[in-house]
């Protein structure tokens, strides 16, 4: 791997994972919040979060509290079955919601491996890549999350003593009674081979540290600026 630079390609590729960062986020945001809205929610996104409310189950188990505050706690009520089916169907609604999330973020980064597959020739013989083909890089690279969620909960892990447990992938696996990390290893995993294809088989040589060090520095000024300091600002 060359050790050169290139300092425009460098500064561009920073721009660009910043800007992916905040396209990545808000598109992620935007798969749980048009699950939402096909299963009749009313639902609303900011920076980094999607809030949905199935406004008519709420209020039909209200209605139903209402008139058997003092029975349910027992367990023994007229509209006992009634209540259950409404509470089952919000959890099933509040799985699928959850996973409209990271299905979009992983669905659009294997559609950008499908072409990165299918215009593989062109990568392979490229000398340096233009900018078509650092936009197919850059949209495979959604699959980049699954492993920056996992890297971050192992920093937390170092730094507080616990791994956070509310991402969307230790909810489904929640869910699915099985062990909170399987989903987020999994996929982080599947990230980080996708990484390895994408840096060490289609990015050229002479633009792979480059690529590399742009990374490094963008990918944590994109969390910085989105999360951190614009976000809460632009999409309160």
């Amino acid at each position: 791997m060359t050790k050169t630079l290139d300092i425009k390609l460098g500064i561009y590729l920073i721009l660009s994972f910043i800007i992916f960062t905040i396209i990545g986020t808000v598109s992620h945001e935007l798969g749980h919040y048009t699950v939402a809205k096909i299963l009749g929610h009313e639902a609303s996104i900011n920076y980094a979060h999607t809030r949905h409310v199935d406004v008519n189950s709420r209020t039909q188990l209200d209605q139903i509290y209402a008139k058997y505050s003092n029975e349910i706690p027992k367990g023994d009520y007229p509209e006992k079955q009634q209540y259950e089916i409404i509470v089952s169907k919000m959890i099933h609604d509040s799985f699928i919601v959850t996973i409209g999330g990271p299905l979009q973020t992983m669905l659009t980064g294997t559609i950008g491996l499908i072409i990165l597959f299918i215009q593989r020739k062109k990568f392979f013989t490229s000398v340096k890549l233009d900018m078509n083909q650092w936009v197919i890089i850059f949209v495979t690279l959604f699959w980049l999350r699954q492993s920056f969620n996992f890297a971050h909960g192992i920093v937390k892990y170092i730094l507080v003593g616990k791994f956070p447990y509310s991402n969307d992938e230790a909810r489904l696996a929640n869910h699915l009674h099985i062990n909170e990390l399987s989903i987020t290893t999994l996929t982080a995993l599947i990230g980080a081979v996708i990484l390895y294809i994408i840096v060490f088989k289609y990015i050229p040589i002479s633009q792979r540290l480059t690529f590399i060090v742009s990374g490094l520095i963008g990918g944590l000024l994109g969390f910085y600026i989105w999360l951190i300091l614009l976000g809460p600002i632009v999409m309160p």
